[in-house]
């Protein structure tokens, strides 16, 4: 088992993950247009590959701590009912994914913020999701239907597990989750809050920056 860290770009924020193994997290790709849009509107496109893929490792809730700058950890849906994107306000670095409902308890960690992994702690990339690749080369970079069955034969019965054993209720985001999102408004478009004031959220109609726009991206919003 290995221990892991996911930093930001400045170095003020940092994530730690326990007792990560191939056997207990999904390594996947995402092409959906919500993370393209995401990564380039928050100033990133570095966390996207030449396929405009996000690579991301999902794991047990449980095992996620924050480690250093939580006062920064801070969170957007870009729809009322889209994932849930984490990252770090210092530099508006994406960190993290989890969906908005805890019965499908996981965190997906951006690979690209992760600091000195050894590649064999993560395994292989079991699937790319939502995307655009055809051919051989969606055979090469397993973006074919039977891809995504063999990553969801290998991470459902993990999520079960986790929401089983109450796991999420025992994850620092999730607690944030509880704690704001049971008083959503109704319509709203991207929704931040703070860790350290999660119930003082408010409605708006634009990102955390001057570098989101106020439109929000169509389309799925991947793991």
């Amino acid at each position: 088992m290995t221990d892991l860290i996911i930093r930001c770009v400045c170095g003020e924020v940092e994530i730690g993950v326990r007792d990560v193994v191939p056997a207990v997290a999904n390594r996947v790709v995402c092409e959906c247009e919500g993370c393209r849009t995401y990564a380039n509107r928050m100033g990133h496109p570095d966390i996207l590959d030449s396929d405009g893929g996000t690579e991301r490792f999902q794991v047990n809730p449980a095992t996620v701590h924050f480690t250093r700058g939580s006062e920064h950890i801070a969170c957007l849906q870009q729809t009322r009912d889209g994932a849930l994107r984490w990252y770090a306000r210092c530099c508006n670095s994406p960190l993290a994914l989890t969906l908005a409902s805890s019965t499908v308890p996981f965190v997906g960690l951006d690979v690209a913020r992760l600091v000195d992994a050894p590649e064999n702690a993560l395994g292989p990339i079991r699937a790319r999701v939502n995307s655009r690749l055809r051919g051989a080369r969606a055979t090469e970079l397993r973006a074919r239907t039977r891809h995504l069955l063999g990553m969801l034969v290998h991470l459902m019965p993990l999520t079960l597990r986790w929401w089983w054993s109450g796991d999420q209720q025992r994850s620092p985001l999730y607690t944030l989750i509880r704690a704001g999102l049971s008083s959503s408004p109704n319509g709203c478009t991207w929704t931040l809050w703070s860790c350290t004031q999660p119930t003082q959220r408010r409605r708006t109609r634009r990102g955390p920056s001057s570098a989101l726009s106020p439109k929000v991206a169509a389309g799925r919003h991947g793991p």
